[in-house]
Parts: structure tokens; sequence; C-alpha cells
């Protein structure tokens, strides 16, 4: 679990990061609404009470590793598999099985 203080409306902010006892994962807060805190766990967003929640004490970064954080994501396979379909596609017509006339419609 990592070090921090419980959360309270006086040190909850948006933006922030906290540790989701329950859950054993870290958020960042969203909204705030009296008692409680809206909160982001990548897409998933939830609303629980502050007593479930410690705010993550900030480390104090060295010097050049200041910035935001990038998160690079894969992909989605649907789209990989339509990207190596559009590169393997040929500019061929296929007529088999048409008359001529309906072979010279497809193609014009």
């Amino acid at each position: 679990m990592p070090e921090g203080q419980g959360l309270t409306s006086g040190n909850a902010a948006l933006g922030k990061e906290v540790y989701i006892k329950k859950l054993g994962q870290s958020a960042i807060i969203k909204a705030i609404k009296e008692n409680e805190v809206e909160v982001a766990i990548g897409p998933m967003k939830m609303t629980l009470p502050m007593k479930d929640c410690i705010l993550v004490k900030e480390t104090s970064q060295g010097p050049g590793k200041a910035g935001p954080r990038v998160v690079r994501h894969k992909p989605k396979q649907s789209h990989t598999i339509f990207m190596q379909k559009a590169q393997a596609a040929t500019p061929e017509i296929d007529v088999r099985g048409n008359t001529v006339d309906e072979a010279y419609s497809l193609c014009g």
C-alpha cells in the first residue's frame, strides 16, 4: 500500500492521485462532492466515499524527470486486422461466372 494520508475534503483536489483501499488500485480524482469523490481508473469512473481513499504522497522527481506520464496503447486487434487486409488488397476484380456485359459494368 502506498504511503500517504487519508483523503479529506481539505486535501482533496482535482487531478490528484489517490489509492483505493478496497480495489488496491491508484486512481485520479475527477470530481469532488461533499464526502465523496469521483475517480477514474483508466476509462472506468466511479464514485467513492473519501474514507475509502488514501492521498498518494507525491514523489519529488529529479531534474529532467518532471512532466506528464505518457501511456502508449496497443492498437486494437480489429484495427490491426483491417490494416493487414487493406495492405494485402490487390487491384483486381474477379469476373468469373459473369457474362461479358455484367463484367464490363463491374469494371467501368
